[in-house]
């Protein structure tokens, strides 16, 4: 008797304890593995670790964000529904970069891909168990883009990073974690990528190229397979101009500055170019500079105080307290137990 009170589990079906489990946070479950040795055994498991990241994909979406000197993470529906000003906290990867600047090239499963432009370091993270991987060089070159996902044909996260050296062909270099190695494929067909990150959406990196089509100059978005890296597939933006993308609710978005505006554009059909379509667009003004990540939630923006930026969040216009830096980046992550120094 004494032992079912001390543990009210202890009658409970295996399926209901997993499922239970599975919507605790991951620092929780640390400490979880504790209880007992069948606990350390299930949480520590391929089948459990697969289950946590499927819940995790829905309800349990954070946002990572800061600069090459702090960086921070909270929970995405508390930006927009927790007021008036929600908990943050510090993360411990730091690196010593200080006359750097960070980008946050993308997550993928709980994995968050940093880019340090002017050192060239690339560092594969996990911000939910505190670990991580630097790839080995070549370096990277500075404002040269890259993309990050997941290929579920060889279970493998990869980095793809587009070369682009002045009066030679640009070529696109991939990194496999699985592997712990670079491969070089062709690239361009013509196309040239303008800077920003690739954006991971069904299995392909997009990117956004120009190109010449019988003397006019033509914006497009080009879809490359993850898998093969090659072109899949090139779509005309809506709108001739330069964009960045983002993914808003599983579909392909691109985020346009017309004046002081700035239009959102969701491809409604995957790879159909006829499927654009307008969602919302902002006053450019209100917020004086372009959005930094587009959520299905709202807009997280950054406002320019002297040497100060803080966060704007125009779904409620709330704000997060002030961060020093001259250079602010952000994506959302998923939390999980995907380990980017595993050995495969």
């Amino acid at each position: 008797m004494g032992t079912q009170e001390s543990n009210p589990f202890a009658n409970l079906p295996q399926d209901l304890i997993t499922e239970i489990l599975s919507r605790l946070p991951v620092k929780s479950l640390f400490r979880f593995r504790c209880v007992s040795k069948s606990w350390l055994f299930l949480i520590s498991s391929p089948e459990f670790e697969t289950n946590y990241l499927e819940v995790s994909t829905t309800r349990r979406r954070r946002l990572v964000f800061g600069t090459a000197t702090a960086l921070y993470t909270c929970p995405l529906n508390g930006i927009f529904y927790e007021l008036p000003h929600v908990d943050y906290e510090l993360c411990d990867f730091t690196k010593d970069y200080r006359h750097d600047k960070i980008q946050m090239v993308g997550s993928c499963n709980g994995l968050v891909c940093l880019v340090y432009p002017f050192t060239g370091h690339i560092f594969v993270w996990n911000p939910a168990i505190r670990k991580y991987r630097q790839l080995p060089f070549p370096r990277v070159s500075y404002r040269e883009p890259h993309g990050f996902g997941y290929d579920a044909s060889s279970d493998d996260y990869k980095v793809v990073h587009i070369v682009q050296k002045l009066n030679s062909t640009p070529y696109s270099r991939t990194y496999s974690l699985r592997n712990d190695s670079w491969k070089s494929s062709d690239w361009s067909h013509g196309r040239m990528s303008f800077g920003g990150s690739g954006v991971f959406l069904n299995g392909a990196i997009h990117w956004i190229v120009a190109y010449d089509d019988n003397g006019a100059k033509v914006w497009a978005v080009v879809a490359q397979s993850l898998a093969t890296g090659e072109l899949i597939w090139t779509v005309a933006l809506p709108l001739q101009s330069w964009a960045f993308l983002q993914v808003l609710g599983e579909r392909l978005c691109a985020c346009f500055r017309c004046g002081f505006q700035i239009d959102v554009w969701v491809m409604k059909e995957y790879g159909v170019e006829k499927s654009w379509s307008k969602m919302y667009c902002w006053d450019e003004s209100m917020f004086m500079r372009k959005p930094l990540l587009v959520t299905e939630e709202g807009v997280i923006t950054t406002k320019t105080h002297n040497r100060f930026m803080s966060f704007v969040f125009l779904k409620n216009w709330d704000h997060l307290q002030y961060l020093e830096g001259r250079h602010v980046t952000a994506t959302t992550y998923v939390e999980s137990f995907v380990n980017p120094i595993k050995t495969w």
